[in-house]
């Protein structure tokens, strides 16, 4: 997972820098940064489900539930930050597509990639599934160790301040 979301940092500030800017000349910036986000986006859920989620959804005699049980503190806080990372990209995709949409160039270079980004933006229910996972998750750590909870905490309460999660968000105060 950390080797997924070392680049989110520098992705975040580079849609912010873009959406503040204006000129036709950057519609192939927003193109190229709209194709990393939906990379990582991809990546993020391959991991997930693969990875992530055959550990999570397992009771304790080996079978499949429904059910999230984190086997560890480490569980917890991936999954927080695997779905905050992914709301954060949805956002940005968002905001990058928005931009790019009120340009008079032409339509993205890779329409297949407009397509996905814009799916994967419309589908309301998927971004609410993620929330709902992050506020498990961080939930979860709270009551497990308040200490692991708190750059948690931070990073949810920055991110909805500059506005890349949209409020609000229920969890515990940490």
């Amino acid at each position: 997972m950390i080797g997924i979301l070392v680049d989110l940092p520098a992705l975040i500030s580079s849609a912010v820098a873009l959406n503040a800017s204006s000129g036709t000349h950057l519609d192939q910036d927003i193109d190229g940064i709209v194709a990393r986000f939906h990379r990582m986006s991809l990546e993020i859920r391959s991991w997930l489900e693969v990875e992530a989620e055959p550990l999570l959804l397992m009771d304790s005699s080996g079978r499949t539930t429904d059910i999230i049980q984190y086997p560890d503190l480490m569980a917890g806080i991936n999954d927080c930050v695997s779905h905050k990372a992914l709301l954060m990209v949805q956002k940005a995709l968002d905001i990058l597509i928005q931009t790019r949409s009120r340009s008079e160039q032409p339509p993205m270079s890779d329409p297949c990639q407009q397509i996905q980004a814009t799916i994967l933006l419309g589908d309301a229910h998927v971004g609410e599934v993620w929330r709902q996972r992050l506020i498990y998750a961080f939930n979860y750590v709270h009551r497990e160790c308040q200490f692991a909870a708190k750059p948690l905490g931070f990073g949810l309460r920055h991110n909805q301040s500059i506005g890349f999660l949209d409020e609000p968000l229920d969890w515990k105060k940490a």
